[in-house]
């Protein structure tokens, strides 16, 4: 999904377009680019009032859910052809169209390199048709991640100011979902939290990576911690409202 965002959040003032036939016609210049998976999605709501809240013109959102916009990955489950080719798209289109507008980049990384909070998951990200099985090694798919990661954000960062949004926490329960029924039930409100230690854990992968990106390419990290976390806790709801829609995305 692509879509582009002027003026505020008003549903009248977005176009969706598909990255591969579509093209934007409009006089007015986006202030930043937004890529990313559903995690993007979540947040441009926020990042768009927050452009706005500065006067600033546009946003331009790509996204599609559960795709990691990396160039020359093979995804193993899911829409492959269709991620493989949205991100060569929307590369593309970057490059050739909006050659030095700032981007803003939001992926869901440890899930794609590590699975599920909940449990142990298949390698879901390779570079070869070919070397997919389901013994592949995890470390070995997660190296070739990795590699092709830095390359796509080194490219992009060599033209223009890239930001990268730091893995926002995850949660082992529907936050919304147990929220609503413990109330409705005990007539109290369930404290969801994940302790600090195990967010940094699931993590450590995802955040040397995105350490050595800002050293290698130049990139800004945006770090969701000291907005979601204490110092001991991520939190899922602050003053009895689920700060997430699911156990995942924020709301």
């Amino acid at each position: 999904m692509t879509s582009i965002i002027f003026k505020g959040i008003e549903r009248n003032n977005c176009v969706y377009l598909n990255t591969e036939t579509s093209s934007i016609n409009s006089e007015v210049e986006p202030s930043l680019i937004v890529v990313g998976d559903s995690h993007a999605d979540s947040t441009i709501s926020a990042v768009t009032m927050s452009a706005y809240q500065n006067n600033k013109e546009g946003v331009l959102f790509y996204g599609m859910p559960g795709c990691l916009t990396v160039t020359g990955l093979n995804q193993v489950y899911g829409r492959n052809d269709d991620c493989y080719r949205f991100a060569a798209n929307l590369f593309e289109s970057i490059s050739n169209k909006y050659i030095q507008t700032a981007i803003l980049l939001t992926n869901r990384l440890s899930y794609y390199c590590q699975g599920h909070l909940w449990g142990i998951d298949l390698v879901r990200f390779i570079t070869e048709k070919s070397n997919v099985n389901n013994q592949q090694s995890m470390i070995k798919a997660n190296l070739e991640v990795k590699k092709r990661y830095l390359e796509n954000i080194c490219q992009l960062a060599s033209k223009r100011k890239l930001y990268i949004t730091k893995p926002i926490p995850e949660f082992n329960k529907d936050i919304a979902k147990t929220i609503a029924r413990s109330f409705i039930l005990d007539n109290k409100i369930e404290k969801i939290v994940l302790t600090l230690d195990d967010y940094y854990a699931r993590n450590e992968f995802v955040l040397n990576m995105l350490d050595e990106a800002s050293l290698k390419c130049g990139v800004t990290l945006i770090d969701p911690v000291p907005y979601l976390c204490d110092e001991d806790y991520c939190i899922g709801s602050h003053g009895n409202r689920p700060l997430y829609y699911d156990d995942h995305h924020l709301s």
